[in-house]
């Protein structure tokens, strides 16, 4: 995992096509080796990056910068936007993801499909498709999320609630309780007001669109729509070549080889992926076994037996 930042002002050119605009400020090759969990590193290090720093920090002593020109300048600035796919939200905020009940990260009223609760209290499932019925978590809803799974950890350290509770407790509000987590932070939760430190948190579009996410469901939904050979013709029109996949130069060879998503053997009948039959031989059924194999088995349980 790498954790690097940039600025909003630098404009959506230089996140985008700039590699020199992120400066990388760690990297970590496996975060279960982090002692306390990725959450409690993120927040030691927006702390040290904000606050703490004994030299400089971005919003309290400012960092001294050089333009080109000669000119000593001081440069401050405030988290807006804590980026990651799915996964490494979850870990940076120490959310169960969709193992909660509550299994949206930014709003409060979600609940996970087939709850069988939304009807009763108000509430919608993952799968509502009006996003106007979504509700966002408020800073006061963050304080009851984040503060009481803390308190029922505490309660189960000095025996007085158990921890099947606590677990049932953490599934339903869809966080992890830790006292020193990211989200358990009161400064960086001032920090960022009016917003909240879950307002903060922005989805990478990559994943939420392309990686299984809502351009790939919704594409071979058209797809199966229109049915016919447009399979075949959207798969010989990639093998044409002359279109580009992206504006990086370094990445325009592959546009060739994305008609391989149309292969046969990586698409089923509902437009799902399957493995590919080569790297998952199927298991050779009874009835297709030797049957010296199965004599020369039988005669081994026999002689186990005596």
């Amino acid at each position: 995992m790498v954790v690097s930042y940039t600025f909003l002002e630098l404009g959506e050119a230089c996140w985008l096509h700039n590699i020199e605009c992120w400066n990388i400020l760690t990297t970590i090759l496996v975060t279960k080796y982090l002692p306390l969990g990725f959450s409690i590193f993120l927040r030691c290090l927006l702390r040290h990056l904000l606050f703490e720093g004994k030299l400089s920090n971005l919003t309290i002593t400012g960092i001294p910068l050089q333009h080109h020109n000669g000119e000593a300048r001081l440069m401050y600035a405030r988290l807006t936007n804590c980026l990651g796919d799915a996964d490494g939200l979850r870990a940076a905020y120490h959310w169960k993801g969709f193992r909660g009940l509550r299994c949206c990260l930014k709003h409060g009223n979600v609940l996970a499909e087939d709850s069988d609760l939304a009807h009763r209290c108000g509430m919608v499932e993952i799968t509502e498709a009006d996003p106007r019925k979504f509700a966002r978590t408020t800073p006061a809803e963050i304080d009851e999320i984040t503060d009481t799974p803390i308190e029922m950890q505490r309660r189960v350290r000095s025996g007085s609630a158990t921890k099947t509770r606590l677990e049932k407790l953490e599934t339903a509000w869809g966080f992890v309780g830790n006292d020193f987590a990211l989200l358990a932070d009161r400064q960086l939760r001032s920090h960022v007001a009016p917003e909240s430190l879950l307002d903060v948190a922005t989805f990478d579009c990559l994943h939420c669109l392309l990686q299984d996410g809502i351009v790939v469901t919704e594409t071979n939904c058209l797809l199966q729509t229109l049915g016919g050979d447009i399979v075949t013709e959207v798969k010989e029109f990639l093998q044409k070549g002359g279109w580009r996949l992206t504006c990086w130069r370094e990445l325009r060879n592959r546009a060739a080889h994305l008609s391989k998503v149309f292969e046969d053997w990586r698409t089923s009948d509902d437009g799902m992926m399957i493995p590919d039959p080569e790297d998952h031989p199927a298991t050779p059924k009874e009835t297709d076994i030797d049957a010296s194999d199965s004599d020369m088995t039988n005669r081994k349980k026999l002689r186990n037996r005596k």
